[in-house]
C-alpha cells in the first residue's frame, strides 16, 4: 500500500465527522428547559479534517478553478484547532485561532495520466495563527419564536500566517524539499529559495448549537486562501537535472523528476505557477464560555417574549 495511504483512512475521517455533527446539531434532549448564557470571553477547542488544493492536489493543473469538485478524498488529512472569541454583542464577534494541521498529496495513486507520469509526492505540517471577525447571520432564537431549535449560522473572515515544510519519502527515508530547490531554486539567476512562512485569509461559515448554559457545539467549514505556491513543493517548471546534481547532489536531481518512463524536458511544466496553493478545514468544535458577563441569556429573552404573548388583553 502507498506511503501515503497509511496516514488517513477518509472513508473513516468522513463517516467519524458526520456521525458527530449529526449528534451534536440534531439533538435537543435536554437543552429544551436551560438556559443559554453567551459569555463576553469564550474559549473553543475542536478538530477535524483538511483538504488540500495544490498542484499535487487537483487532478488538473491546467485549470486555476479550485473547489470542492476538484478534490481527490485520498488525501484528507487532520487538523486540531484551539481558541478564544470575544464577544462585542450578541451578533458581533473577534476571534483568534490557532490550527495545526496536515496536507499530502502522491501522484501514483491519482487517475490522471500526466500525474501518473510526473509521480511526485508530498506531505506537510501546517502551523497557522490567524484573527477573524465573525457575524451571526441567522439567529434562530428569535427566528419565528422556534426557541427549541437555540442555534446560530455565521460567517467570518481575517487574515492569519502559518507555516509549512513540505516532505517525502525516497528511498526509505524523509527529505524536506526546499533546501534541494527541486526547480532551481537558488541556482537560477535572480532567484532563491522559497519561504517557508506565508499569509493566510481565512474564510468560511459554520453553524452552533447550544447545549448547555455557557457550552456550544458548532460544525464549521472555510477556505484558506495562501500567498504561496510552495506548500507542495511544486510551482514552475524542471530544471535541468545534470546542473542540480552538480549542485545539490544526487537526492536533489532525483527528487526533482521522479518519473517512471521517461524524464521530463529541462523547461517543461512541472507545476501551474499561476494558482497559488490553498487549503481548508473541515471542524466540529466545543465552545464555553470563561467569563461571568453575557452579552445575551436566552432565557430571559423568551420570557419577556412570552409575557408579551401571553399578556391579558385590555379591555376598555
Amino acid at each position: 500500500m502507498n506511503y501515503f495511504r497509511k496516514m488517513v483512512n477518509p472513508k473513516k475521517v468522513w463517516v467519524s465527522l458526520l456521525l458527530c455533527s449529526f449528534c451534536a446539531l440534531c439533538s435537543n434532549l435536554y437543552a429544551q428547559n436551560a438556559t443559554y448564557k453567551k459569555s463576553k470571553l469564550e474559549f473553543r477547542i475542536g478538530g477535524g479534517t483538511t483538504l488540500f488544493f495544490g498542484d499535487l492536489g487537483v487532478p488538473d493543473i491546467s485549470s486555476a478553478a479550485q473547489s470542492l469538485f476538484s478534490l481527490d478524498p485520498d488525501f484528507l488529512d487532520y487538523n486540531v484547532n484551539i481558541g478564544a472569541k470575544y464577544n462585542i454583542t450578541k451578533w458581533l464577534a473577534i476571534r483568534v485561532d490557532a490550527n495545526q494541521g496536515r496536507v499530502h498529496a502522491d501522484d501514483a495513486v491519482v487517475n490522471n495520466n500526466f500525474r501518473k507520469r510526473r509521480n511526485l509526492s508530498f506531505y506537510s505540517d501546517i502551523y497557522e495563527a490567524s484573527v477573524v471577525g465573525e457575524v451571526v447571520l441567522v439567529n434562530l432564537f428569535h427566528w419565528q419564536q422556534l426557541y427549541r431549535f437555540k442555534t446560530e449560522i455565521y460567517g467570518f473572515s481575517g487574515i492569519g500566517v502559518f507555516h509549512f515544510n513540505p516532505k517525502t519519502k525516497y528511498e526509505g527515508r524523509i527529505y524536506e524539499l526546499r533546501s534541494l530547490g527541486t526547480e532551481g531554486q537558488g541556482i537560477i539567476p535572480g532567484t532563491e529559495l522559497y519561504s517557508r512562512n506565508s499569509t493566510v485569509i481565512p474564510i468560511g461559515c459554520g453553524i452552533r448549537k447550544f447545549v448547555k448554559n455557557t457550552i456550544t457545539i458548532g460544525l464549521e467549514l472555510s477556505f484558506r486562501k495562501s500567498f504561496t505556491d510552495y506548500i507542495d513543493d511544486v510551482s514552475g517548471r524542471y530544471y535541468d537535472k545534470n546542473i542540480l546534481l552538480e549542485k545539490r547532489g544526487a537526492v536533489a536531481s532525483a527528487l526533482s523528476d521522479r518519473s517512471k518512463d521517461r524524464t521530463f524536458a529541462s523547461g517543461a511544466f512541472r507545476g501551474n505557477p499561476d494558482q497559488n496553493d490553498n487549503y481548508s478545514f473541515i471542524q466540529i468544535y466545543f465552545q464555553k464560555g470563561i467569563t461571568s458577563e453575557v452579552v445575551f441569556s436566552e432565557k430571559q429573552a423568551y420570557r419577556r417574549t412570552a409575557a408579551k404573548i401571553h399578556r391579558c388583553p385590555r379591555f376598555n
